[in-house]
């Protein structure tokens, strides 16, 4: 067998391998992509609440979780519950005095009223509220309503819950209902601490104004106290 003919065999044999491997490569390729896309669509039916639409990182508007596959899910399911808070959004970062709006059914109300709480990062209630009807609450039609709430000074929280709880004068457990709307509290809400006084800290104690917290160390969480500031 010449040498010429050798080569050639030797050429149809590194063809027909370099095709098996671009082959298998591309074979591998496509299965990887499919089991990306197979992953992705079980992480997509895995989600059945509008939190774990959020701990995906999928789109959020106006309280509304939105999944690739176009499943949406609410923060407050208008189809469970007979009231609806417009202002504040949720996870809304409010500080001092907070206007509240939205509409309820009038079922929600009594005497033209329900209640609304603020609760701190621990669930214990820091402030409370009534909400008005703006309108003729005897109806089971939409009534707008209106309140406003404070927070006070002292709160040493970062996120909150407000919580709208529809009036019951009856007293009676199945006549009770409630919705919760999680929110943040802003630094100019949270207490301040005078000259002297701790700053820092785990809680994060912020100084007023004209002071600043001259930190007794480096680490973590360090706390200091409160001092005027250099002109």
């Amino acid at each position: 067998m010449g040498a010429e003919k050798v080569y050639d065999i030797f050429n149809l044999i590194h063809l027909f391998i370099m095709k098996k491997i671009v082959l298998t490569a591309n074979a591998f390729v496509f299965l990887l992509l499919l089991s990306s896309c197979a992953y992705q669509d079980d992480q997509q039916d895995d989600v059945t609440s509008y939190e774990e639409c959020v701990e995906m990182g999928y789109d959020v508007t106006d309280g509304a979780c939105t999944t690739p596959d176009g499943r949406t899910f609410h923060s407050q399911e208008p189809a469970e519950v007979d009231v609806r808070l417009e202002v504040p959004a949720p996870h809304t970062v409010i500080t001092n005095t907070v206007e509240i709006t939205g509409e309820a059914r009038g079922t929600w109300y009594f005497e033209g009223i329900f209640s609304i709480l603020l609760l701190d990062d621990d669930g214990e209630t820091v402030a409370q509220t009534n909400a008005e009807a703006e309108g003729e609450w005897m109806t089971e039609d939409w009534v707008p309503f209106e309140a406003a709430i404070t927070i006070p000074s002292d709160t040493l929280s970062q996120s909150g819950t407000l919580v709208l709880q529809k009036a019951n004068p009856s007293g009676l457990p199945q006549n009770e209902e409630e919705v919760h709307i999680p929110i943040l509290i802003g630094e100019s809400a949270r207490t301040q601490a005078g000259e002297g006084e701790f700053c820092g800290g785990i809680a994060g104690l912020l100084c007023g104004e004209g002071l600043h917290c001259e930190l007794e160390g480096s680490y973590p969480d360090a706390g200091g106290v409160c001092v005027v500031d250099s002109e």
